[in-house]
């Protein structure tokens, strides 16, 4: 079945041809005010409100909602909304969705009453939704690769037990919410964490922002077309009741769009109404046209022959680099569990801490990072990487193995940052107030030094990936020192 995917460009193209003199909103009027050049960009041209020929994004029944639902069949989904706001936007909507959803079936109004179940490697945009919200939060501890120094799967026996502890405390969890992939690209089995989320009578939301690919590997695969690395298959095919994927992180398109998706597979009492009443109390009622336009050209690219085809050549690229990397480089990557082959976490068989490898690469090589931890550099790679990027990488890292192994020059390279903090091993704060209560209590500032013992006020956290060690309503410890700012906010009642 051949799927369109050009209802807003065709919308904006119509109010280009109409030729009208515009005295409405935005006030460039189509004209770009900011170049010398006397031709407008079609960023200009195309950004418009809400005309006739376009839609109303609160309540779509025009062009974005005929979009909107060329998404929703290509992926067999309930319902797909498209978010301009990232999948910081899609994430605090489904919190919203779910607790809406629950407050409905169950006539409660107290949004307090609420608890949810977070993996603690949640995206602060989960704690803010906490906030927004009110609901509190009880933590769940996924893996932890030591190896690598970075968060693995969220494991069913610990999602069960947290669920029944939750139970027998008369604290029962109405929602869940996980990260799959992580940051770094790890799958938990979201097929067994959904059913035991639905056993349970919760709703699960996976933050599958770093997945936007995941879905249409089933098109290669079906075109028998698997001459390379696998990619994980999406939580929308698992029972996750909202996944939101961000298309900007590795599918193409424009910061920062993104896609909410409600799966057909899910027994979810979340509807699409819910998801888009939840919607319109965090997003704007100006959309951007220029940026819808893109979701949808990103969605008509991906679920076309010339954007399959992108993909599973860049897959096969992607297995020849990894199967030939130097011997002192290790990509993580283990038999137990998932892993996205396009997030390359790569450690170092060397003294040298990462981030100077890092810097060294980028700044002698032209090989620009993502991120990197205590012991891995990360690379992401996205579809728009080119055979010509792909072999850039590969040289460069055959040629610090050559001369920084084989040879060791490793005294030639200077240190070039102060190693990244962490804490030495992970701990859960005590947490005596919700983020909600913590974010709005009378606040005061402290010297970072004279905040042990207080209740933080604020959220803590290293960006990339911005996942917090400290939320609103945690206790500040010994430990939290070295990572803080010189001053913190703290709640001034547990000063």
């Amino acid at each position: 079945m051949s799927i369109p995917f050009t209802h807003i460009q065709r919308a904006l193209h119509s109010v280009q041809q109409a030729g009208r003199a515009r005295f409405h909103m935005p006030g460039h009027m189509g004209k770009n005010l900011f170049q010398s050049s006397a031709s407008s960009s079609t960023l200009y041209t195309d950004d418009v409100t809400e005309l006739d020929e376009m839609d109303v994004i609160s309540d779509p029944e025009g062009c974005l909602k005929r979009s909107q639902t060329d998404w929703s069949k290509a992926l067999d989904t309930v319902a797909s909304f498209y978010l301009t706001g990232g999948s910081t936007l899609g994430i605090q909507s489904s919190i919203q969705a779910a607790i809406l959803a629950s407050c409905s079936s169950n006539n409660k109004s107290d949004t307090n009453e609420h608890h949810m179940l977070v993996a603690r490697n949640a995206h602060q945009s989960v704690i803010h939704g906490l906030v927004l919200t009110g609901a509190t939060p009880h933590w769940l501890l996924p893996e932890f690769n030591t190896d690598f120094g970075t968060w693995g799967q969220v494991s069913p026996s610990s999602l069960k037990e947290a669920l029944q502890t939750a139970e027998d405390c008369a604290q029962p969890i109405s929602s869940v919410v996980i990260t799959s992939p992580t940051y770094e690209g790890v799958v938990s089995d979201v097929a067994s964490l959904s059913q035991i989320c639905h056993e349970f009578g919760c709703t699960l939301i996976v933050d599958e922002a770093h997945g936007a690919l995941f879905p249409y590997y089933q098109y290669i695969k079906a075109a028998n077309n698997t001459h390379h690395l696998p990619l994980p298959s999406s939580a929308i095919e698992h029972g996750a009741d909202v996944v939101v994927q961000s298309l900007h992180k590795t599918a193409g398109a424009l910061t920062p769009a993104a896609i909410a998706h409600l799966p057909k597979q899910s027994s979810s009492i979340i509807t699409p109404q819910h998801y888009q009443n939840a919607l319109n109390l965090l997003q704007t009622t100006s959309p951007s046209w220029p940026l819808l336009a893109n979701i949808e050209q990103c969605g008509a690219y991906l679920n076309s022959s010339n954007g399959q085809c992108k993909l599973s050549s860049l897959l096969a690229e992607v297995q020849t680099l990894r199967e030939n990397l130097p011997a002192s480089i290790t990509a993580a990557n283990t038999d137990s569990q998932e892993q996205d082959p396009l997030s390359l976490l790569l450690r170092f068989k060397t003294p040298l801490p990462p981030e100077d490898i890092a810097i060294y690469l980028e700044t002698e090589h032209g090989i620009a990072f993502e991120a990197y931890t205590d012991k891995a550099v990360l690379y992401k790679i996205g579809l728009g990487a080119t055979t010509e990027d792909l072999c850039r990488l590969k040289q460069a890292l055959a040629h610090w193995h050559k001369h920084h192994i084989e040879q060791k020059e490793t005294d030639e390279i200077e240190p070039l940052l102060k190693p990244r903090k962490q804490l030495a091993s992970f701990h859960l704060p005590e947490m005596t107030l919700t983020p909600r209560q913590a974010f709005f209590a009378k606040q005061q500032v402290l010297p970072t030094e004279k905040a042990v013992g207080c209740m933080s006020a604020q959220t803590y956290m290293t960006c990339p990936p911005g996942i917090p060690f400290l939320f609103p309503g945690e206790r500040i410890s010994v430990e939290h020192l070295d990572l803080l700012p010189e001053t913190v906010q703290v709640v001034s009642d547990t000063v």
